[in-house]
């Protein structure tokens, strides 16, 4: 399967990544306040789950031996790698199902929680980027950064595209990659920024977060959009009056 600008007939010149996507994010997050962060909420359980079994794992050891000092057994570091792989992938497919909450919300539909759950490429498919994607751009990082932030660019567009397109993981990264090869340094600094933004709240504040981080798959919802507009979406969108769980007033 191979892509390319095809799809980006409707525009002259064609789009490019742009950085005024936050602003623009900045306002969903707002009109839908309580929902985003409830969704983020529960997409950060998994990971907070995981690693506090790990690091309470970590401390029972070092309280157990303390003449080891910070030698921890080679179980101990060995198993830091599945476990931050498998938050890896479970982060993936939660940034999809919200990218999928972002793009309901481009469309005035009413979004409700349950919809992180729901990306239409499916689970398996998420996951399975997440898995690659991470890799890739952990590879790329330590041969010599460049590549790992490119590739970090080239496919920001994976989460909206298995968000909305029954696709299978590794065609979505082709997909997104193919797509902004052209724009690919634009994309490795726009993705830079949206990440920095996105974990900004938490750094400051762990709740912070929680109104940060949407920031990111709403975003990429946006560009998703730009490169990919909906031949359906003829009417400007109306905005939602926002409730807690979703759905309108």
């Amino acid at each position: 399967m191979s892509y390319g600008q095809g799809q980006n007939s409707l525009y002259t010149p064609p789009p490019r990544v742009r950085l005024d996507v936050l602003s623009q994010a900045w306002q969903l997050v707002r009109e839908q306040m309580g929902t985003w962060v409830l969704a983020t909420f529960i997409a950060m359980i998994p990971a907070t789950i995981l690693f506090g079994i790990y690091y309470a794992v970590v401390i029972a050891a070092v309280v157990s031996d303390p003449g080891r000092g910070q030698n921890l057994p080679t179980g101990l570091n060995l198993a830091a790698y599945p476990v931050s792989f498998l938050v890896m992938m479970l982060q993936y497919y939660f940034l999809a199902g919200l990218s999928h909450m972002g793009l309901k919300q481009l469309r005035g539909e009413a979004i409700a929680v349950g919809d992180i759950f729901t990306p239409r490429a499916g689970a398996g498919a998420a996951i399975l980027a997440g898995l690659l994607t991470g890799l890739g751009v952990l590879f790329g990082t330590y041969a010599c950064l460049i590549p790992g932030l490119l590739l970090s660019g080239l496919w920001m567009l994976t989460a909206p595209i298995l968000a909305n397109e029954e696709i299978s993981g590794v065609d979505a990264m082709k997909k997104s990659f193919a797509t902004l090869k052209p724009d690919m340094w634009n994309a490795l600094g726009v993705m830079f920024v949206l990440q920095l933004v996105a974990q900004v709240g938490t750094f400051a504040c762990l709740i912070g977060g929680l109104v940060s981080y949407p920031l990111l798959p709403l975003s990429l919802a946006i560009l998703y959009r730009d490169f990919f507009p909906d031949p359906e979406a003829t009417e400007p969108r109306a905005p939602i009056a926002p409730t807690i769980l979703g759905g309108e007033r």
